[in-house]
């Protein structure tokens, strides 16, 4: 199994960094691809997104547009991370969030990503692939454990890869 949890993203692409600046959608308060450092001195940085296409073998069945997002965990706390602590809000605990796009070998095929431990003063650096928009956009719901406020990155996707 590729996630040990429904909570763990793994996610080491590199993306254009669209912005940084928190602002208001509606009522919900969110980050577009940027950063977000929580009290403890855990913080993650949406990096960007890159766009893939889906296999026919692809999870969830008959996704069309799928995304490779690269996020990093940066420790700035006095105490050792670990990557599976990261909570990855499922579109039914946060409506508008991604689904995680499972793609064994297909175009969305994200490395597997060990359980890592980020010492303080270290970073990490991973991508995982996401369910993306017929028009591009992504909005992923983050916190460095389930116990943490978590915060909403949001951005656009080209979804086809320029010529």
């Amino acid at each position: 199994m590729r996630h040990p949890t429904v909570a763990l993203a793994l996610a080491t692409i590199a993306g254009v960094v669209a912005g940084c600046a928190s602002t208001t959608e509606g009522s919900a308060d969110y980050t577009a691809w940027g950063h977000n450092t929580w009290p403890d001195g855990i913080s993650i940085e949406v990096l960007g997104a890159q766009p893939c296409t889906p296999s026919s073998n692809a999870y969830p069945t008959g996704t069309s547009h799928g995304a490779i997002v690269s996020i990093k965990i940066l420790n700035r706390s006095t105490t050792d991370y670990r990557v599976r602590d990261l909570a990855v809000s499922s579109p039914e605990r946060a409506p508008g969030a991604a689904k995680l796009l499972e793609d064994p070998a297909g175009p969305c095929d994200s490395p597997l990503v060990p359980d890592e431990k980020v010492p303080p003063g270290q970073d990490f650096t991973f991508t995982d692939a996401y369910v993306l928009a017929p028009s591009g956009d992504l909005k992923l719901v983050l916190a460095p454990a389930h116990s943490a406020e978590p915060v909403t990155f949001a951005g656009t996707v080209p979804t086809s890869r320029p010529a």
